[in-house]
């Protein structure tokens, strides 16, 4: 992927600071470089680097310093673009050259004064491309010229010969005269035109520039020739005047008592001829020859070359080196060096052999390649001892075909391999006794050369170990471990299972052996025999047990654990009981003989146990019996549980061979029922008869002989048919019917057979249903009887004539022979015309005073008859509270139908409307309709909201009558805000409005005259919402604002409109605009007058933040101003700043400022004020403050207050209201005791106080340290130039051990570093360092120039005196001085100390000498580590310090013993005895040691010496001591001993106990 350079930049590249070069100090001086610097600082850099420069820069870049590289990318890819461009430039420049050289030719031909032809011979292209001027660009453009016509064809008989043709052709090769007129252009003519370049003429005697390039270089290279000839030809001092060739004369491959030559020739490669003379080579074994001389008496001619052959004959196969003299005349001598040096042979086999494991008796058989990498040589094999060195080859006795050692056999034992052939050497090993074994042996080569190989083997007795047996005696699902006794018999118990299941577990058997061991298992059974004189268990082969072990035989892997399974498969039912045994084949023993045998031993057993019992299975239910009654042929299903209350998953069948009326079907017919669970089955039952039926099924079980017997019973019946309709219900419904003489109803519905038989079917009304009275059934149907087949289904029509009005309720049954049907209810409505009101109650809601509300009443007519109606007068006791009247007071309804009626009704008093009657007669009827109206009458209502403008919706009706308040909250100064005041007319009222600000109003705007009441459209209905017509614009203008502002009061609210009209039900918006130039909280009332009803108050409020002083540099409320970088203690840099009040008061500023610290961690500041903060500076006293004496502010720390680099002069200033003022921004790069490093990101504060103001009621105002201070950035950096420390591999931690002041009295440990000056200044500083550091030896004051690099040796020393102060003070952490004497602890310091305690693990193995087994214990020995921390200091002349933190780590020694106590137990009195212990030293630290003190109790009872007792250790090792105890007497004596070790006295105490006996049992043979 292509990456551009700038993608390469590193993050933390920036550009490079401005370089202030000095100016040229004489006025002639023509080096503008910097003017250029200054002017174009972004692109023009002092230096100039030459292109050998940046390529070596190029070259030599490195990859561990991206600024580096980059920087080098850039100046390489700027080179490459310069190149380019001149390239170009030069290209175009030899064309011009070309095209003026081709025009002044032209030119002398025709013996012009002006160039001829030079646009001609001009690339116009070329010359545009660079903006160069061309001829076409000021003179005129020729007229395109003509084609010439094309010549006559010829006939044959005209056309001329050959030779006349190159007698043409020739004559036109002359050059002729141009034409006459300017050249034209390439490419200014379309016809293709033959040019015809003039004849060279004296202008070809000036060389091209190409070619002038060429031959200039020609001729340097001849003048280089001459001068080098020249010089050589007199110069007789030089000194390589004889070569060698070849310079070495080599014999690589060769063989003792052979002779080998090979030639050299000796060149004179001087420009004279030389004498030279040779001196013989100073060993035996090189001698040479002369073969032939060029020369004669002794010279040899410059270039010529005489000959010698080299004789060689080794008389070994070693290394041979000589030299021969060649010394010339008046010449320094030459050496041509003489090797005889052969590969030397070389074998792949490693140092030592490890042959492997054996059983005892048993023989291992290992081969290993031995592979010769080097020379052809000759091997001999000799045991360790039987070679002595040094020796020839040649000399040395060939050893046996095959060595042997007692336990080792090795072949074969001498052999010869060229380079890379190989050879197994056989090794065959054959222990008599368990033990590890190791012997040497030497491989003598022929180059006499000797490598000695060890070889290791280890022999153990065949050994196995049960460890792990899943469940063990219980049924659990853990592992029951028996490594602590292995020889235990083990019972392993299977659980109870049923016959045909399985049951398994896992045994874990480990191979205590690194040797395979080739195993099988034995199942048996015990058998008892019962002898009187002895009772005895055997053990026999049982073929037939349950139990199985898988893999039952194999190989047991060297130290592996394998895993068996166990699986116990019973297939009859009883208690079985056998043995298992884990036989391991192919052991080797010895016979009484000694002969060496293999066979089969037991490694270990375990008893199997299980019982098998038989199948809990059963049937629920055991009987099927079919409830009711089932239709034949038809499927019939049920469902019966297999209970299985048996141990394990039983396997069913199920059989019907035996059923004979009944066929039935088990789903699933095959099934596993899982132990303690139950399965369903479904049942499918078809029977072909009718009546009562029996049969039986059976449930064969697996592994059981005898099936169980499922016994089923039921009963079955005919045919079904029922009445089916389209209705949900099973109903028949004839619906409203009008009674007409003669009128009949039809209806259809289906009768279906439901059963798989015909069905003789019959269907009529119930007989209990008919009325008699009028005659028989008024039903009839098209089809009254029949029969059905199967399934068939038939659709019938039923005819209903009514013979009178009324609710129609009756049963139409349809009956079946031999079989079931059923009934079906029938309905209808059989009625006379009727009229109904839908609304009795007409509820009109809120009506307003003589304000007409629509009404409308609803007639149906609930019959088929046409009906006439008439509407009457009001009737009730409040029908003189309003008006109503009618669209139509009669009118008529057709049957079926429904008419609506309008009415208009007016309210006439403020009251509630309940007793309101308008009744409704109907013509030709006894029956009369009525309704009632009610009404609440009420009169004007408004109400005043103040909603958010973005939460506003004027369409909606107010629903919430808090009290209105326009409250603009928390704004920013300066900036317009506005308020939404809505005036809601609940009412149908129209009316007039008028508004009023009391104190802080602005200027008003123009409102239009508001329309009059009458003027006003009527509105009729319910939806009478609607908007203001006038809504002002916001004014955003600043000369608005501004002359709002006029007045000086810091705020002004104005409200658009201020009148107007209110229309019914309508939404007025008033739009209250606000805007300030001065902080602080205002308060003000907008009075509402709306109609005749009470003014209405409404409060404004607005609290106003921010300040009106802005900085005329930034745009932004925080702005920021960049000092740049300048060198310390340079003088104060100057800024001006424009500060801008546009608000009505003067503002005094006192100004704090802070500095950023980098990981400042407080939060927040508490700052405290006694009195005023800030008080005016005045000669005068302070006047008392308004305010609490003492105060407190919380705010946000952001920085510590600080008292440079910046500073703001004057530092208390007063801003004019509505003027500008300067104030001065200083930067001190001079200033020190900063915590940032030099960068400064620092801010100033700038706190604001009114003297002038005088808080009201309506306008409070903060001032000072309650106000929002203004806030200005500002950044620099003061450049502290400092040295780059590198250091070696280690750095600048020393790592020590205290135990080397053993042998001298102060060791120091040296280390280097290097200071480079980076910088571009010459620094002068001095460099510290507090003892135990050292500088060796101190440089004192020291000035490095620019890019000049210092290297300085710093140590530690470490001394007894230090040590002794080290281990003396019982602190884990604490300082260190030296005070010219001695090191002593100190409360502070530049040396810190630290201590820590390291704990070393330590793991010794202890064989038990009975049992052989072989255990590890750890051992945990206290580690004393000292952390020596200070610091280097570079010092500089301004009074910077540069501090370099050292470390040095000490190690004290540390010892242990093994045991830390003995005890002789009872010993023979006067018999010396003795044991040994191990003094260990665990640590990489030497170590001195003696015991110091030693406390013997009861000394006449018997004595204890240790021996030796004083010593030293290297590192990581250990000593034996012998501890000798001699019985005085009987008693007991006991003695205690005290190791001390140095440095550091650490103290081992040691006890011994002992006791003597006269007894001779303890006695012990010497």
């Amino acid at each position: 992927m292509d990456h551009t350079l700038a993608d390469r930049r590193p993050e933390n590249c920036s550009r490079e600071p401005t370089m202030k070069l000095p100016r040229p100090s004489s006025p002639r001086n023509q080096d503008v470089s910097s003017v250029l610097s200054e002017v174009f600082s972004d692109l023009h850099y002092g230096h100039v680097l030459d292109n050998d420069t940046i390529d070596n820069l190029y070259i030599s870049r490195t990859n561990g310093d991206d600024f580096h590289d980059y920087y080098v990318d850039l100046l390489k890819q700027i080179k490459n673009e310069r190149d380019e461009r001149l390239g170009d430039l030069i290209n175009v420049e030899k064309h011009m050259m070309s095209a003026y050289s081709l025009a002044a030719s032209q030119t002398s031909t025709l013996n012009s004064d002006t160039l001829q032809g030079f646009d001609h011979y001009l690339d116009t292209d070329l010359m545009e491309q660079f903006n160069l001027l061309t001829p076409g660009s000021y003179l005129p453009v020729a007229p395109p010229a003509l084609k010439e016509p094309a010549p006559p064809t010829l006939p044959n008989y005209m056309r001329g010969t050959k030779v006349a043709a190159e007698k043409e052709k020739a004559k036109l090769l002359k050059p002729l005269p141009p034409r006459s007129g300017k050249p034209k252009k390439h490419g200014a003519t379309t016809g293709a035109r033959e040019i015809r370049f003039p004849a060279k003429a004296a202008w070809t005697k000036t060389l091209t520039p190409d070619k002038r390039d060429i031959e200039m270089k020609k001729l340097e290279m001849l003048q280089a020739t001459s001068k080098f000839l020249k010089a050589k030809r007199f110069d007789a001092t030089e000194d390589s005047v004889f070569i060698a060739i070849p310079d070495v004369v080599e014999f690589l491959d060769y063989v003792p008592g052979e002779v080998y030559e090979q030639r050299v020739k000796i060149k004179n490669v001087s420009t004279v001829s030389k004498q030279m003379q040779l001196l013989p080579p100073s060993t035996k074994f090189f001698t040479y020859t002369k073969v032939a001389d060029p020369g004669t008496n002794g010279n040899v001619a410059p270039g010529l070359a005489v000959e010698y052959k080299i004789t060689f004959m080794p008389n070994s196969l070693g290394l041979f080196n000589d030299t021969i003299q060649v010394t010339p005349q008046g010449g320094t001598p030459m050496f041509i060096p003489l090797v005889g040096c052969r590969t030397p042979p070389s074998l792949t086999l490693p140092r030592e052999l490890d042959v492997g494991h054996c059983l005892v008796y048993g023989t291992l058989k290992t081969s290993f390649v031995c592979k010769n990498v080097g020379g052809e040589g000759r091997f001999y094999l000799f045991p360790e001892g039987k070679l002595e060195t040094p020796f020839l080859f040649d000399d040395l006795v060939p050893p046996p075909p095959e060595l042997s050692n007692g336990h080792f056999n090795i072949s074969p034992t001498s052999f010869s391999l060229s380079h890379n052939e190989e050879i197994n050497i056989n090794i065959e090993f054959y222990p008599k006794v368990e033990d590890d074994f190791k012997t040497n042996i030497l491989i003598a080569a022929s180059d006499c050369t000797v490598k000695e190989i060890k070889l290791t083997a280890m022999s153990e007795w065949c050994k196995v170990q049960l460890l792990a047996i899943s469940g063990g005696v219980d049924n659990v699902d853990y592992d029951i471990r028996y490594e602590d006794d292995p020889n235990k018999e083990i019972l392993v118990k299977f659980p109870d299972q049923n016959p045909g299941t399985v049951e398994q577990k896992l045994i874990i058997i480990r191979n205590c052996v690194k040797v395979p061991l080739h195993y099988n298992w034995e199942m048996c059974k015990e058998i008892s025999e019962n002898d009187e004189e002895k009772k005895e268990i055997l053990l026999k082969e049982d073929a037939h047990s349950p139990f199985s072990i898988e893999p039952d035989n194999g190989i047991l892997n060297p130290n592996a654990e394998v895993t068996f399974t166990v699986s116990c498969a019973p297939k009859n039912i009883g208690v079985y009981n056998n043995v298992s045994r884990f036989m391991i084949n192919h052991v080797p023993s010895e016979t009484l003989c000694g002969e060496v045998t293999y066979g089969s031993i037991e490694g270990t057993r375990f008893s199997l146990t299980h019982t098998t019992k038989p199948y809990q299975l059963s049937l629920v239910p055991p009987v099927l019996m079919i409830p009711g009654v089932s239709v034949a042929r038809n499927t019939v299903t049920k469902s019966v549980k297999i209970v299985n209350d048996s141990i394990a998953n039983v396997a069913v069948t199920w059989r019907f061979e035996r059923c004979r009326s009944l066929k039935v079907n088990m789903r699933p017919h095959e099934l596993v029922v899982e132990a303690g669970l139950s399965r369903a089955v479904e049942v499918d039952i078809v029977s072909n008869k009718v009546g009562d039926i029996e049969d039986t099924v059976y449930l064969h079980v697996s592994h059981v002989d005898k099936p169980m017997p499922f016994f089923i019973k039921g009963s079955f019946r005919g045919p079904k048919v029922t009445i089916y309709t389209d209705n949900i219900n099973p109903v028949l419904d004839f619906g409203y019917i009008r009674f007409v003489q003669g009128i009949t109803v039809q209806r259809q519905f289906d009768i279906i057979n439901h059963d798989c038989v015909s069905a003789s079917w019959s269907i009529a009304e119930i007989p209990s249903c008919i009325n008699t009275e009028y005659g028989g059934s008024e039903f009839e149907f098209s089809l009254a009887s029949g029969v059905l087949e199967p399934f068939e289904v038939k659709q019938l029509h039923v005819s209903f004539s009514p013979k009178y009005p009324r609710s129609v309720q009756t049963y139409l049954e349809c009956n079946v022979k031999n079989g079931s049907g059923n009934k079906i209810r029938v309905v209808g409505e059989v009625q006379e015309p009727k009229l109904a009101l839908k609304n009795s109650v007409l509820d009109l809601g809120l009506v307003y005073l003589n304000t007409p509300v629509r009404g409308k009443i609803e007639i149906e007519s609930l019959n088929f008859v046409d009906c006439i109606y008439n509407i009457r007068s009001p009737e009730g006791s409040d029908k003189t509270f309003g008006t109503i009247e009618f669209d139509g007071d009669c009118g008529k309804i057709y049957a079926g139908m429904s008419t609506t009626v309008e009415f208009t009704f007016s309210g006439t008093e403020i009251t509630t409307i309940q007793d309101y009657i308008v009744a409704i007669d109907i013509e030709d009827s006894e029956e009369r309709l009525a309704f009632q109206i009610t009404a609440r009458v009420a009169g004007l209502t408004v109400i005043h909201e103040t909603p958010q403008p973005d939460q506003m919706v004027p369409e909606t009706r107010a629903e919430k009558y808090e009290k209105p308040v326009l409250d603009f909250g928390d704004v920013e100064i300066l900036t317009p805000n506005k308020r939404v005041l809505k005036i809601i007319n609940n009412t149908a009222i129209p009316t007039q409005f008028n508004l009023e600000i009391v104190n802080f109003n602005g200027v008003q705007v123009d409102t239009p005259a508001p329309l009059s009441t009458d003027e006003q459209p009527m509105k009729t209905g319910t939806a009478l919402l609607s908007r203001t017509p006038y809504l002002p614009t916001t004014k955003t203008t600043p000369h608005y604002w501004e002359n709002q502002l006029k007045t000086d009061k810091g705020v002004c609210f104005v409200a658009s409109p201020m009148s107007g009209f209110l229309p019914a039900h309508g939404v007025t918006i008033v739009t209250v605009q606000a805007n300030s130039d001065m902080w602080g909280r205002y308060e003000d009332v907008l009075i509402s007058r709306v109609g005749e009803l009470d003014p209405v108050h409404i409060p404004i409020k607005m609290n106003v933040q921010g300040s009106p002083i802005n900085f005329k540099l930034s745009n932004s409320l925080t702005p920021i101003i960049r000092f740049g970088n300048y060198p310390l203690n340079e003088p104060e840099i100057p800024r001006t700043l424009h500060i801008t009040n546009k608000g009505p008061q003067d503002i005094r500023l006192d100004w704090v400022t802070y500095n950023r610290i980098p990981e400042d961690k407080c939060l927040i500041d508490l700052d405290f004020f006694v009195g005023d903060a800030f008080p005016l500076a005045t000669s005068g006293p302070s006047p008392a403050p308004d305010k609490d004496l003492i105060r407190v502010k919380i705010r946000e720390h952001n920085g510590e207050k600080s008292d440079g680099p910046f500073r703001f002069d004057p530092v208390q200033c007063v801003i004019p209201a509505r003027n500008t003022s300067k104030i001065k921004l200083w930067f001190n790069p001079g200033y020190v005791g900063h915590k940032t490093g030099g960068v400064f990101d620092s801010y100033a504060m700038a706190y604001q106080s009114l003297d002038k103001n005088i808080n009201t009621e309506s306008c409070q105002r903060d001032s000072a340290e309650d106000v929002d201070p203004l806030v200005i950035n500002m950044t620099g950096k003061i450049q502290i130039p400092e040295v780059t420390v590198t250091t070696e591999a280690h750095g600048f931690n020393f790592k020590l051990v205290a135990g080397i002041i053993n042998s001298v009295n102060e060791h120091v440990k040296i280390h280097r570093m290097s200071l480079l000056n980076e910088s571009k200044l010459n620094l002068v500083y001095d460099i510290r360092t507090e003892k135990p550091f050292l500088l060796c030896p101190a440089p004192g004051k020291t000035m490095l120039k620019p890019r000049i690099k210092q290297k300085v040796e710093h140590g530690f020393q470490l001394s007894e005196d230090l040590l002794s102060c080290l281990v003396g003070v019982k602190k884990q952490h604490f300082y260190l001085a030296h005070n010219g004497k001695e090191y002593q602890e100190v409360d502070e310091g530049k040396i810190e100390v630290s201590v820590e305690e390291n704990m070393l693990i330590r793991t010794h193995e202890q064989k038990d000498k009975r049992s052989g087994e072989i255990s590890t214990h750890d051992v945990e020995v206290p580690e004393l580590r000292f952390y020596i921390h200070g610091n280097i200091d570079i010092v500089y002349n301004n009074g910077h310090v540069q501090n370099i933190p050292v470390t040095s780590r000490i190690v004290f020694p540390t010892l242990y013993i093994l045991p830390s106590s003995i005890d002789f137990g009872e010993c023979f009195v006067g018999q010396e005895m003795t044991k040994a212990i191990r003094l260990i030293n665990p640590t990489n630290a030497p170590v001195a040691w003696t015991i110091e003190q030693e406390q013997h109790f009861n000394p006449d009872n018997g004595t204890f010496t240790l021996s030796p007792t004083s010593g030293q250790f290297p590192v990581t090792s250990d000593v034996i001591i012998t501890v000798t105890f001699v019985a005085r007497d009987v008693d007991e004596t006991r003695a205690e001993f005290l190791f001390v070790a140095r440095p550091g006295n650490r103290r081992l105490p040691f006890a011994v106990v002992g006791t003597g006996s006269h007894d001779e049992k303890m006695k012990r043979l010497i």
